[in-house]
Parts: C-alpha cells; sequence; structure tokens
C-alpha cells in the first residue's frame, strides 16, 4: 500500500478524526482505518454494500467508500451523520475512488501492491508513519491469502489428497479446500457438527467433503482427521497449522525487515499477525538477527496459545 491511494484515503481519514474535539475530549478511541482496509477486502466480495449498523464515526464509511464499496451506516445522532457527511465530502472529493483507479486495482482489492504467488518469495513492507508493516497477507495462491495459505502450500506439495481439522468459523477448512482444488487433488475437513458456516460452505462449492462429529474437545476432532488421512494415504494439514514448517515459513519471512526495525511488537489475536505461530517464527527470525521481540499483551487472554508459544518458539534458532 505504500504509496497508493488506498494509504491515502486511510491515511487522511486518521488524520482529520483525530483532529476532532470529541474524540480527545471524551478519550474515545478512533476505528482504525488500515483494519477497515483488511476486513473489506478479506471478507467483502467486489462491490459488495457494507452496512454498519452502529455507525459512529466517519472511518468505516470513508474506507469503504475508498475501496469502491457503497456503504449504509445507521446513527442514531444527528449530529454525527452531519460531521461525517462533511469530512466524508472533503476526503473523498480530494480523492479518487479505487474502482477503475489509476493504479488499476478492482474495487476491493486487498491492496495496490502486488501479489506474492512464489512461496519462496518475500512478502513487501510498507511504511505507515513510523511504523513498519509486513504485508504477508500479499501472498496468494488458490484465491486465499496469508502465512497459513502459504505453509498449506509447502505442505501440500505432491500430495494425493489433503484432510484437516478446524473449527466451523476458521478460515483453515476454505484454506486448504481452495488449495487442494487449485492441485487437482481431493480433500477432507473434519469440523464439529452444527450448520455449516460460510467457511464450510465455501470449501465445499471448492470442492471437499466436510466431514462433521459431534461437538467436543478440538483434540478428538484432530486426531480423527489424523486417522483419516493414515487410513486414505493423504497428506494431513495440521489443525490451525500447527507445524514446524509454519514456523520455518514465517521466520524466512523476517529477512526484509530494515536494519532500522529494532523491535517488533505481535499482537497474538487479530487479523493482522494474530496467530502464535506466527508470533513463533518472528521471534525466531529475530534472534537470528539479535532483535528485540516482544508480544503484545493480549497473549494474556489466551494461554493456550503460551502453550504453542512455548512449544515451537525456539524452532529454527
Amino acid at each position: 500500500m505504500s504509496g497508493g491511494s488506498h494509504t491515502a484515503a486511510s491515511q487522511r481519514a486518521m488524520d482529520l478524526a483525530g483532529g476532532l474535539d470529541e474524540p480527545k475530549s471524551y478519550g474515545t478511541s478512533i476505528f482504525d482505518p488500515v483494519l477497515c482496509e483488511l476486513a473489506y477486502s478479506w471478507f467483502c466480495p467486489a462491490g459488495g454494500v457494507v452496512l454498519d449498523p452502529f455507525a459512529g464515526g466517519s472511518v468505516r464509511g470513508i474506507v469503504a467508500s475508498r475501496l469502491g464499496h457503497p456503504y449504509v451506516g445507521v446513527e442514531l445522532s444527528g449530529q454525527q451523520v452531519d460531521e461525517n457527511r462533511r469530512q466524508a465530502a472533503e476526503i473523498c472529493a480530494s480523492e479518487p475512488t479505487t474502482a477503475g483507479d489509476a493504479a488499476g486495482a478492482p474495487a476491493g482489492h486487498v491492496d495496490a501492491i502486488a501479489d506474492v504467488t512464489n512461496a519462496e518469495a518475500l512478502t513487501p513492507v510498507e511504511r505507515r508513519g513510523d511504523v513498519l508493516v509486513k504485508r504477508d497477507d500479499a501472498f496468494t495462491v488458490a484465491g486465499v491469502r496469508g502465512g497459513k495459505a502459504r505453509t498449506c502450500r509447502v505442505l501440500a506439495e505432491g500430495a494425493t489428497g489433503l484432510v484437516t481439522a478446524g473449527s466451523r468459523s476458521s478460515p483453515q477448512a476454505n484454506i486448504v479446500a481452495r488449495i487442494a482444488a487449485s492441485l487437482g487433488v481431493p480433500c477432507r475437513v473434519h469440523t464439529p457438527s452444527g450448520v455449516l458456516s460460510p467457511e464450510l460452505l465455501e470449501a465445499q462449492d471448492a470442492g471437499a467433503e466436510v466431514v462433521q462429529h459431534r461437538a467436543g474437545h478440538n483434540s478428538v476432532i484432530v486426531a480423527r482427521a489424523r486417522e483419516d488421512a493414515e487410513r486414505l494415504g493423504w497428506t494431513s494439514i495440521p489443525f490451525g497449522m500447527e507445524c514446524e514448517e509454519a514456523v520455518t515459513q514465517t521466520r524466512r519471512q523476517v529477512v526484509n525487515l530494515p536494519a532500522e526495525a529494532k523491535r517488533l511488537v505481535v499482537r497474538l489475536r487479530y487479523v493482522a499477525c494474530g496467530h502464535p505461530l506466527g508470533a513463533a517464527g518472528r521471534g525466531a527470525g529475530h534472534a537470528r538477527r539479535r532483535r528485540d521481540c516482544r508480544r503484545g499483551p493480549a497473549q494474556a487472554a489466551r494461554p493456550l496459545r503460551s502453550v504453542r508459544l512455548a512449544r515451537h518458539g525456539d524452532a529454527g534458532r
């Protein structure tokens, strides 16, 4: 996104919203436009409508407009609505929308940065003010993105079929199903019983067979998926991509961070870089380069993730 029109709009929305008296007076936070950008690009179809039932400030609507999405916001305060319209008129009038812009990126595109399709290639680093952002979401294969997709593609090399396990809401099933389809091999996904989520429906659309089990401990479903893979002679893709390969792949991605990056902060609970194995890989990579790597405070909310970090954190050092 460096230098792209998306970033300019997000930064303008943040600058303007941050300059309002109300957020400063009441101590409220401004909704992160980068988070909007990721959510819209990853989960909203091209040109899809964004419905915001608790609109509040203008950021979500402005970013939607910049990405070519119609936006419908619901807000009780007429004063807030008027202010949002004023801000939108100022920002959106000064910059073209992404639909058909000079960069040629279609509406809803993840970004103006180039896609990375080679699992061995480094994903780009962009600057946002004083912060460097490692854009692992630039890696794409079979219509899915990010570090999990890269790990799955590497693990699937030479497979005659893929078997995995995941929760009904996890993107794991769709990632594995799409990569299996791109390789022309069958796929079976083991999940807890219940109504099929959008992720599982997408996996089915990609040709995967969804095998449901009575809801219980993840370890039971994981074990059944592993047994299924052994019985069929297919490749087992680990639950949550919890494997040394995930750490190895992420560790390799650290090397193109500029020398000026002295400290790495990884949040363990969100879309940008939230998986504990990603944190393990980044930590191992930075240990090799003797840099300070700190995990964000969100790790305290998920003790299990700390166990995973302990298990994989020293990999490759």
